[in-house]
């Protein structure tokens, strides 16, 4: 196990509000850690910083939408002059990689963001000890111990899918 950590402030959850907590907080010069880890759904999706929304939500559904916008002004152009190559073609992995990509870059820049403000990111597993403790367990299995005068929990939300109905 590593030695403990201090910090003013530790965020457990790295989406939209425990990021903008953080940063936040390190802004007005407190010492802050976020901890993030992502235990994948029953699906199997897991993802990195910036949580839901940035991930699996509204990010990806609003490049989706915008992908199919594309495809129907496409579709009427010649109305407007345009020529346009018929068939029309759609290349559904090719956008699933260009969402991806975008998705990626998102993650990677929240990761920027909170080293430009100097907050430490961990990307573990959080379990309180005490109301001032967590112990962290990374993928690896490698335990980290973190304390904080204050500690948020920003770690949103799954639904829980019926065993049986």
């Amino acid at each position: 196990m590593e030695g403990q950590q201090d910090y003013d402030l530790l965020v457990i959850g790295g989406g939209s509000g425990g990021l903008a907590c953080a940063k936040e907080a390190a802004q007005l010069g407190r010492k802050v850690a976020v901890v993030d880890y992502v235990e994948p759904s029953p699906q199997g999706t897991k993802w990195g910083l910036g949580g839901t929304c940035v991930n699996v939500g509204c990010i990806p559904k609003k490049l989706m939408h915008q992908a199919a916008l594309l495809g129907g002004m496409i579709q009427d152009a010649h109305h407007y002059g345009w020529e346009v190559a018929q068939p029309i073609r759609h290349d559904w992995r090719k956008m699933a990689e260009a969402v991806q990509n975008h998705v990626k870059s998102l993650n990677w820049g929240h990761r920027v963001q909170l080293q430009d403000r100097k907050v430490k990111y961990f990307n573990i597993k959080a379990s309180f000890i005490n109301e001032h403790t967590v112990c962290g367990i990374a993928k690896s299995g490698k335990e980290t111990l973190l304390s904080a005068d204050h500690i948020v929990i920003a770690t949103g939300g799954r639904p829980r899918y019926p065993t049986h109905i």
